[in-house]
Protein backbone atom coordinates (compact mmCIF):
# COMPACT_ATOMS: atom_id res chain seq x y z
CA UNK A 1 0.00 0.00 0.00
CA UNK A 2 2.94 2.32 0.85
CA UNK A 3 4.52 1.67 -2.52
CA UNK A 4 1.23 2.56 -4.26
CA UNK A 5 1.07 5.89 -2.39
CA UNK A 6 4.66 6.72 -3.30
CA UNK A 7 4.00 5.82 -6.91
CA UNK A 8 0.93 8.06 -6.94
CA UNK A 9 2.92 11.02 -5.44
CA UNK A 10 5.63 10.67 -8.07
CA UNK A 11 3.10 10.57 -10.93
CA UNK A 12 2.55 13.66 -13.04
CA UNK A 13 -0.47 15.82 -12.21
CA UNK A 14 -2.27 15.27 -15.54
CA UNK A 15 -1.92 11.50 -15.15
CA UNK A 16 -3.29 11.76 -11.60
CA UNK A 17 -6.35 13.65 -12.86
CA UNK A 18 -6.85 11.15 -15.66
CA UNK A 19 -6.58 8.22 -13.27
CA UNK A 20 -9.07 9.78 -10.85
CA UNK A 21 -11.55 10.51 -13.68
CA UNK A 22 -11.24 6.97 -15.02
CA UNK A 23 -11.68 5.57 -11.51
CA UNK A 24 -14.85 7.57 -10.92
CA UNK A 25 -16.18 6.50 -14.33
CA UNK A 26 -15.37 2.80 -14.04
CA UNK A 27 -16.99 2.27 -10.63
CA UNK A 28 -20.42 3.70 -11.59
CA UNK A 29 -20.33 1.93 -14.96
CA UNK A 30 -19.50 -1.34 -13.22
CA UNK A 31 -22.32 -0.86 -10.74
CA UNK A 32 -24.75 0.10 -13.51
CA UNK A 33 -23.68 -2.87 -15.62
CA UNK A 34 -24.22 -5.20 -12.67
CA UNK A 35 -27.67 -3.75 -12.01
CA UNK A 36 -28.50 -3.94 -15.73
CA UNK A 37 -27.49 -7.60 -16.01
CA UNK A 38 -29.43 -8.41 -12.82
CA UNK A 39 -32.56 -6.71 -14.19
CA UNK A 40 -32.13 -8.51 -17.53
CA UNK A 41 -31.78 -11.85 -15.74
CA UNK A 42 -34.87 -11.20 -13.61
CA UNK A 43 -36.86 -10.19 -16.70
CA UNK A 44 -35.75 -13.37 -18.47
CA UNK A 45 -36.72 -15.47 -15.43
CA UNK A 46 -40.11 -13.76 -15.17
CA UNK A 47 -40.72 -14.23 -18.89
CA UNK A 48 -39.97 -17.94 -18.58
CA UNK A 49 -42.15 -18.24 -15.48
CA UNK A 50 -45.06 -16.53 -17.29
CA UNK A 51 -44.57 -18.87 -20.25
CA UNK A 52 -44.52 -21.96 -18.01
CA UNK A 53 -47.58 -20.74 -16.10
CA UNK A 54 -49.48 -20.33 -19.37
CA UNK A 55 -48.29 -23.73 -20.64
CA UNK A 56 -49.35 -25.49 -17.47
CA UNK A 57 -52.73 -23.76 -17.45
CA UNK A 58 -53.28 -24.91 -21.01
CA UNK A 59 -52.20 -28.45 -20.08
CA UNK A 60 -54.50 -28.47 -17.06
CA UNK A 61 -57.51 -27.41 -19.13
CA UNK A 62 -56.71 -30.03 -21.76
CA UNK A 63 -56.23 -32.85 -19.25
CA UNK A 64 -59.47 -32.00 -17.47
CA UNK A 65 -61.34 -32.14 -20.79
CA UNK A 66 -59.80 -35.51 -21.63
CA UNK A 67 -60.52 -36.98 -18.21
CA UNK A 68 -64.13 -35.82 -18.53
CA UNK A 69 -64.27 -37.48 -21.94
CA UNK A 70 -63.07 -40.81 -20.52
CA UNK A 71 -65.40 -40.58 -17.52
CA UNK A 72 -68.46 -39.75 -19.64
CA UNK A 73 -67.74 -42.60 -22.06
CA UNK A 74 -67.39 -45.01 -19.15
CA UNK A 75 -70.66 -43.83 -17.60
CA UNK A 76 -72.44 -44.18 -20.94
CA UNK A 77 -71.33 -47.82 -21.21
CA UNK A 78 -72.28 -48.50 -17.58
CA UNK A 79 -75.78 -47.15 -18.14
CA UNK A 80 -76.47 -49.33 -21.20
CA UNK A 81 -79.14 -51.81 -20.07
CA UNK A 82 -78.87 -54.05 -23.14
CA UNK A 83 -75.12 -54.43 -22.64
CA UNK A 84 -75.68 -55.29 -18.97
CA UNK A 85 -78.31 -57.88 -19.86
CA UNK A 86 -76.04 -59.55 -22.39
CA UNK A 87 -73.12 -59.65 -19.95
CA UNK A 88 -75.41 -61.04 -17.24
CA UNK A 89 -76.61 -63.81 -19.52
CA UNK A 90 -73.02 -64.68 -20.38
CA UNK A 91 -71.87 -64.59 -16.74
CA UNK A 92 -74.54 -67.02 -15.52
CA UNK A 93 -74.20 -69.31 -18.52
CA UNK A 94 -77.52 -68.38 -20.10
CA UNK A 95 -78.26 -69.45 -23.63
CA UNK A 96 -78.14 -66.62 -26.18
CA UNK A 97 -79.50 -67.29 -29.65
CA UNK A 98 -77.76 -66.24 -32.86
CA UNK A 99 -80.66 -63.91 -33.61
CA UNK A 100 -80.18 -62.18 -30.25
CA UNK A 101 -76.48 -61.78 -30.91
CA UNK A 102 -77.14 -60.27 -34.34
CA UNK A 103 -79.75 -57.91 -32.96
CA UNK A 104 -77.38 -56.86 -30.18
CA UNK A 105 -74.57 -56.25 -32.65
CA UNK A 106 -76.67 -54.27 -35.13
CA UNK A 107 -78.20 -52.04 -32.49
CA UNK A 108 -76.30 -51.69 -29.20
CA UNK A 109 -72.78 -52.44 -30.38
CA UNK A 110 -73.14 -50.24 -33.46
CA UNK A 111 -74.42 -47.36 -31.31
CA UNK A 112 -71.54 -47.74 -28.85
CA UNK A 113 -69.02 -47.93 -31.69
CA UNK A 114 -70.38 -44.69 -33.18
CA UNK A 115 -70.04 -43.02 -29.78
CA UNK A 116 -66.38 -43.98 -29.58
CA UNK A 117 -65.58 -43.14 -33.21
CA UNK A 118 -67.18 -39.69 -32.87
CA UNK A 119 -64.79 -38.81 -30.05
CA UNK A 120 -61.34 -38.15 -31.57
CA UNK A 121 -59.77 -37.92 -28.12
CA UNK A 122 -60.32 -41.60 -27.38
CA UNK A 123 -58.06 -44.47 -28.33
CA UNK A 124 -60.94 -46.84 -27.72
CA UNK A 125 -63.48 -48.17 -25.22
CA UNK A 126 -63.67 -51.92 -24.71
CA UNK A 127 -65.89 -54.18 -22.66
CA UNK A 128 -64.50 -57.50 -21.44
CA UNK A 129 -66.78 -60.27 -20.23
CA UNK A 130 -65.90 -62.35 -17.16
CA UNK A 131 -65.65 -65.53 -19.25
CA UNK A 132 -65.23 -66.60 -22.88
CA UNK A 133 -68.92 -67.23 -23.52
CA UNK A 134 -69.55 -63.95 -25.37
CA UNK A 135 -69.55 -63.54 -29.11
CA UNK A 136 -66.71 -61.03 -29.63
CA UNK A 137 -67.81 -57.92 -31.49
CA UNK A 138 -64.84 -55.73 -32.32
CA UNK A 139 -63.97 -53.07 -31.43
CA UNK A 140 -66.37 -53.07 -28.45
CA UNK A 141 -67.00 -56.48 -26.90
CA UNK A 142 -64.33 -59.06 -26.00
CA UNK A 143 -64.03 -62.19 -23.92
CA UNK A 144 -62.00 -62.55 -20.71
CA UNK A 145 -59.01 -64.17 -22.44
CA UNK A 146 -58.41 -60.97 -24.41
CA UNK A 147 -58.31 -58.93 -21.23
CA UNK A 148 -55.68 -61.22 -19.73
CA UNK A 149 -53.29 -60.17 -22.51
CA UNK A 150 -53.27 -56.59 -21.26
CA UNK A 151 -50.46 -55.68 -18.86
CA UNK A 152 -52.78 -54.03 -16.35
CA UNK A 153 -54.89 -57.19 -15.92
CA UNK A 154 -51.91 -58.95 -14.32
CA UNK A 155 -51.95 -56.55 -11.37
CA UNK A 156 -53.77 -57.44 -8.15
CA UNK A 157 -55.59 -54.09 -8.22
CA UNK A 158 -56.10 -53.04 -11.80
CA UNK A 159 -59.34 -51.08 -11.27
CA UNK A 160 -58.70 -47.37 -11.74
CA UNK A 161 -56.09 -45.58 -13.82
CA UNK A 162 -53.37 -47.50 -15.65
CA UNK A 163 -50.48 -45.71 -17.33
CA UNK A 164 -47.97 -46.11 -20.14
CA UNK A 165 -48.73 -49.63 -21.37
CA UNK A 166 -48.74 -51.13 -24.84
CA UNK A 167 -51.97 -52.49 -26.33
CA UNK A 168 -51.53 -56.26 -26.40
CA UNK A 169 -55.07 -57.33 -27.18
CA UNK A 170 -53.94 -58.62 -30.60
CA UNK A 171 -50.34 -59.77 -30.87
CA UNK A 172 -50.12 -59.10 -34.60
CA UNK A 173 -51.65 -55.64 -34.13
CA UNK A 174 -49.05 -54.49 -31.60
CA UNK A 175 -46.06 -55.59 -33.67
CA UNK A 176 -46.15 -52.42 -35.79
CA UNK A 177 -47.12 -49.84 -33.19
CA UNK A 178 -45.45 -48.51 -30.07
CA UNK A 179 -48.09 -46.12 -28.80
CA UNK A 180 -48.37 -46.03 -25.04
CA UNK A 181 -51.84 -46.11 -23.50
CA UNK A 182 -53.48 -44.59 -20.45
CA UNK A 183 -56.87 -45.98 -19.42
CA UNK A 184 -59.53 -45.97 -16.78
CA UNK A 185 -60.54 -49.54 -15.92
CA UNK A 186 -63.98 -49.90 -14.34
CA UNK A 187 -65.86 -53.05 -13.27
CA UNK A 188 -69.45 -53.58 -14.42
CA UNK A 189 -71.37 -54.65 -11.33
CA UNK A 190 -74.83 -56.24 -11.37
CA UNK A 191 -76.88 -56.19 -8.18
CA UNK A 192 -77.72 -59.89 -8.52
CA UNK A 193 -74.65 -61.43 -10.17
CA UNK A 194 -71.79 -59.22 -8.99
CA UNK A 195 -69.05 -58.38 -11.49
CA UNK A 196 -70.16 -59.33 -14.99
CA UNK A 197 -67.66 -57.34 -17.04
CA UNK A 198 -64.87 -54.76 -17.17
CA UNK A 199 -64.67 -51.50 -19.14
CA UNK A 200 -61.35 -50.18 -20.43
CA UNK A 201 -61.70 -46.53 -21.55
CA UNK A 202 -58.40 -45.70 -23.20
CA UNK A 203 -56.48 -42.76 -24.64
CA UNK A 204 -52.90 -42.49 -25.83
CA UNK A 205 -50.39 -41.09 -23.33
CA UNK A 206 -49.33 -38.56 -25.96
CA UNK A 207 -52.90 -37.33 -26.27
CA UNK A 208 -53.41 -37.08 -22.51
CA UNK A 209 -49.97 -35.59 -21.74
CA UNK A 210 -48.75 -33.83 -24.92
CA UNK A 211 -46.05 -31.89 -23.07
CA UNK A 212 -44.24 -35.16 -22.32
CA UNK A 213 -43.70 -35.65 -26.05
CA UNK A 214 -42.81 -32.13 -27.20
CA UNK A 215 -39.24 -31.82 -28.45
CA UNK A 216 -38.58 -28.32 -27.12
CA UNK A 217 -34.94 -27.52 -26.46
CA UNK A 218 -33.98 -27.05 -22.79
CA UNK A 219 -37.49 -28.02 -21.70
CA UNK A 220 -38.79 -31.34 -20.43
CA UNK A 221 -41.80 -32.65 -18.55
CA UNK A 222 -42.72 -35.68 -16.55
CA UNK A 223 -45.79 -37.17 -14.90
CA UNK A 224 -45.43 -38.49 -11.35
CA UNK A 225 -48.13 -40.98 -10.34
CA UNK A 226 -49.59 -41.59 -6.89
CA UNK A 227 -47.71 -44.89 -6.90
CA UNK A 228 -44.39 -43.02 -7.14
CA UNK A 229 -43.64 -43.89 -10.76
CA UNK A 230 -42.17 -41.21 -13.05
CA UNK A 231 -43.20 -41.14 -16.73
CA UNK A 232 -41.21 -39.11 -19.27
CA UNK A 233 -42.90 -39.99 -22.56
CA UNK A 234 -40.40 -40.14 -25.41
CA UNK A 235 -38.00 -37.60 -23.88
CA UNK A 236 -36.43 -39.77 -21.19
CA UNK A 237 -34.31 -37.63 -18.91
CA UNK A 238 -30.65 -38.45 -18.36
CA UNK A 239 -30.44 -35.95 -15.51
CA UNK A 240 -29.27 -37.31 -12.16
CA UNK A 241 -31.84 -38.93 -9.94
CA UNK A 242 -30.79 -36.48 -7.22
CA UNK A 243 -31.96 -33.56 -9.38
CA UNK A 244 -35.33 -35.23 -9.97
CA UNK A 245 -35.65 -35.92 -6.25
CA UNK A 246 -34.95 -32.25 -5.51
CA UNK A 247 -37.58 -31.16 -8.04
CA UNK A 248 -40.16 -33.49 -6.52
CA UNK A 249 -39.40 -32.16 -3.04
CA UNK A 250 -40.41 -28.68 -4.21
CA UNK A 251 -43.83 -29.75 -5.43
CA UNK A 252 -46.80 -28.14 -3.67
CA UNK A 253 -49.51 -30.02 -1.83
CA UNK A 254 -52.31 -27.59 -2.63
CA UNK A 255 -54.47 -28.16 -5.69
CA UNK A 256 -53.25 -25.35 -7.91
CA UNK A 257 -50.54 -24.61 -10.45
CA UNK A 258 -47.32 -23.36 -8.88
CA UNK A 259 -44.30 -22.02 -10.78
CA UNK A 260 -40.98 -21.33 -9.09
CA UNK A 261 -37.39 -20.40 -10.00
CA UNK A 262 -34.75 -22.57 -8.37
CA UNK A 263 -31.04 -23.32 -8.58
CA UNK A 264 -30.68 -27.07 -8.10
CA UNK A 265 -27.63 -29.24 -8.62
CA UNK A 266 -25.82 -26.31 -10.27
CA UNK A 267 -28.64 -25.71 -12.75
CA UNK A 268 -30.95 -22.72 -13.02
CA UNK A 269 -34.49 -24.05 -13.47
CA UNK A 270 -37.97 -22.67 -13.90
CA UNK A 271 -40.20 -25.41 -12.50
CA UNK A 272 -43.95 -25.56 -12.87
CA UNK A 273 -46.16 -28.08 -11.04
CA UNK A 274 -49.74 -29.11 -11.63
Amino acid sequence: MKKIRELFRNTKLNIKFTSIIILFMVIPIGVLAGVLFYVMEQNAVQENMDYMEYTMQRNEDGIKTKIDSINMSTQFFLSDDSLLQMLNASAIGGEISTADWLDFKNNEVSALERLVNNNPLLYGVRVYAVNDSVQEMMPILYNASRMKKQEWSKQDKYVGWNFDYTDNIFNSYTMNQNRKIISLVTPIIDSANGKVGVIESAMTMENMFPSLYEGIEDEWSFFYSDEGVTYFGQKEQTESSALLDDILKQRPTEDKIQTIYKKLDGKKLVISYM
